[in-house]
């Protein structure tokens, strides 16, 4: 042992107490290099009860224990832990010196970064929350109130950010200007299609049958004279009637024939005029009180509706005879008209179309009505449109 090491150290058991041992050898005052033999040897040992190990912690300012490793540090609390083995003179160990030293000056900086960090924390999360508030009322919900206008086609969602000065609000301000001036568009384009139906459908009809009128006319002048001028006393109180319907058509009235007859004898007018040009029969199944029930557009439509159907059949379909019913439906309430003739017909889905039939189903759209066409080659043509009841009529 003393060839491995001359100054032996290491803890032995007695009775169960632990004891630290230390050995030095006695050699000559002369051999200060130790060469000679030992002389002898010289043994001090302590024990490590208690008292010493109290008194080892006071003196290092720390706590001491054998044979209790200090827990992994989960506390706030800086600490420095030291363990250490106390081996025998074998170099097996038969204790563990734990040694655990608190660090104040540390634990309180820690203590306050701690602070510090939620103090930190919390000012971020303010900030978060800030920039998330002030991104929501200045661009997502701006943004949102742009894209549901959009969607629905509506001005009304800009109505709370189109007053910002923002270019969000310039936005909104452009796209509401720009939703005017759709509208304006859009009543200035059914203006002229609602001119163009009235002027077809009316007009251009009456004008027809006036000049047919008026080749019918000249047939008879040698042969028939005073039935000649007859026609054509018809066909110039024809023509002063639609003079006086393109003023009406233009600023938006009913017909002439509406604004002084009944709807009966306003039909019958259309009858009569057709008649100037040849065979124009009608017969008429009209109730004034279904007719009175129609709003003033309603009625307007109706008979321009009757005035196309009558005008087609009668020049394009060749026909004699006409049917005309305008009566009250109870289930729905509405009121039913249905036009009917005994000319050529057509196949509807090889037919020509012109304005004449497209007229009918918009003018039925417009009002919230159905419009439907039937017709088959040989077998006549029926057209029925059902208008809703109003409340209200004037």
């Amino acid at each position: 042992m003393a060839a491995r090491n001359p100054f032996p150290y290491f803890f032995l058991r007695h009775k169960g107490q632990l004891l630290e041992v230390r050995a030095a050898p006695i050699q000559p005052s002369n051999d200060s290099g130790r060469a000679s033999p030992p002389q002898g040897w010289l043994v001090v040992s302590r024990l490590w009860d208690e008292t010493f190990l109290k008194s080892l912690g006071t003196l290092t300012e720390s706590r001491i224990s054998l044979d209790s490793p200090a827990p992994p540090d989960t506390s706030p609390q800086a600490e420095i832990n030291v363990n250490r083995a106390l081996n025998d003179w074998r170099g097996r160990t038969l204790s563990l010196l734990c040694v655990t030293r608190e660090l104040p000056t540390i634990t309180i900086r820690l203590h306050n970064d701690a602070v510090e960090a939620r103090i930190f924390l919390a000012f971020g999360l303010l900030v978060m929350a800030a920039l998330g508030l002030s991104l929501h009322a200045w661009v997502f919900k701006p943004l949102n109130a742009i894209g549901d206008s959009l969607t629905r086609q509506d001005p009304a969602p800009l109505r709370l950010i189109v007053n910002q000065d923002t270019e969000l609000g310039r936005i909104a301000r452009q796209l509401k200007i720009s939703f005017a001036q759709q509208d304006e568009l859009s009543r200035e384009v059914s203006e002229r299609a609602r001119l163009g139906r009235d002027l077809h459908d009316g007009v251009i009809q009456s004008i027809y049958a006036a000049g047919m009128g008026l080749a019918a006319a000249r047939t008879l002048m040698y042969t028939r004279p005073v039935e000649a001028a007859q026609s054509v006393d018809q066909v110039r109180d024809a023509l002063n009637e639609t003079i006086r319907d393109v003023r009406n058509f233009i600023t938006g009235l009913e017909p002439e024939a509406l604004q002084s007859h009944s709807f009966t004898s306003a039909v019958s007018g259309v009858f009569k005029l057709l008649r100037t040009a040849g065979p124009a029969d009608g017969e008429l199944d009209i109730d004034e009180s279904a007719a009175a029930q129609l709003h003033l557009s309603a009625r307007t439509a109706a008979l321009q509706i009757i005035r196309e159907c009558a005008s087609n059949a009668f020049r394009h379909g060749h026909a004699h005879h006409m049917q005309v019913s305008l009566r009250t439906l109870t289930s729905p309430r509405a009121v039913r008209l249905i036009v009917a003739d005994d000319g050529a017909g057509f196949d509807p889905a090889t037919v020509k179309r012109g304005h004449g039939l497209d007229n009918i189903i918009e003018r039925a759209r417009q009002l919230g009505a159905s419009a439907e066409i039937n017709s088959f080659p040989g077998k006549g043509t029926r057209t029925t449109v059902i208008f809703p009841v109003t409340e209200s009529v004037t």
